[in-house]
């Protein structure tokens, strides 16, 4: 005689559970439902990223309880557990990168109006944080790849020009000793950085070629 899906009794209904486990899973799967469902409301009205993402992880929560149900064969609700889980897991993602890249751009404009290169690469610094700290709460971290690769990129161009800037006031003034190091230093760091030599070997070119000049000028006072 065939048992219950749950329990492993016999004596069952139609959808293959017994009289003690039907009307107990039937409770908690309408209250998985109600909670579903409000939980989804509040999702799409709430404007709070904090809010958003802890309404999807309860939902997660419930789905996950709901998905030892259907491994048993016990029909639950419509779409399956299964499925919420999927679109839940998406929009919870789609949630932490919008709201992660919101933070982003707010940080970068900050960084782009900052008056010294400390407060710039301070707020890119802060940005990428964000990210790197969304990588390990998102699903799918690579989501946020294309992110963090724009603000490495930015951190990249704003370091380099502290080193340029550096040296080209010292050479205004006169400091040839002073503008051969910053001019140094920018070099070493476009090597030893992950930035594609490709794409910035012209740059490296033009200040090998400014220290060679300043190298020959500083012979020459000799």
């Amino acid at each position: 005689m065939a048992q219950c899906k749950f329990c492993g009794k016999k004596g069952l209904d139609k959808e293959g559970l017994c009289k003690g486990c039907a009307p107990a899973l039937a409770i908690q799967v309408d209250q998985s439902v109600r909670i579903i469902k409000e939980s989804n409301e509040i999702i799409n009205k709430s404007k709070k990223t904090a809010t958003r993402i802890s309404r999807c992880e309860t939902v997660l929560e419930i789905v996950e309880r709901l998905r030892e149900l259907e491994d048993k064969g016990i029909r639950t609700i419509d779409p399956p557990p299964s499925e919420l889980h999927r679109i839940f897991t998406e929009e919870r993602d789609d949630i932490f990168y919008n709201g992660t890249k919101s933070d982003v751009e707010k940080l970068l404009n900050k960084a782009e109006l900052a008056t010294t290169i400390k407060t710039s690469l301070n707020n890119a610094n802060s940005a990428l944080l964000k990210v790197l700290e969304a990588k390990k709460k998102i699903n799918n971290p690579s989501k946020l790849d294309d992110l963090e690769k724009r603000i490495r990129a930015y951190t990249h161009q704003i370091q380099l020009k502290s080193f340029l800037d550096a040296a080209d006031k010292a050479e205004f003034k006169g400091n040839t000793k002073k503008a051969l190091d910053q001019y140094q230093e920018a070099l070493y760091f476009l090597k030893t950085d992950d930035i594609d030599f490709e794409v910035q070997q012209s740059e490296m070119m033009r200040i090998q070629t400014k220290i060679d000049e300043l190298q020959q000028r500083t012979l020459t006072k000799r």
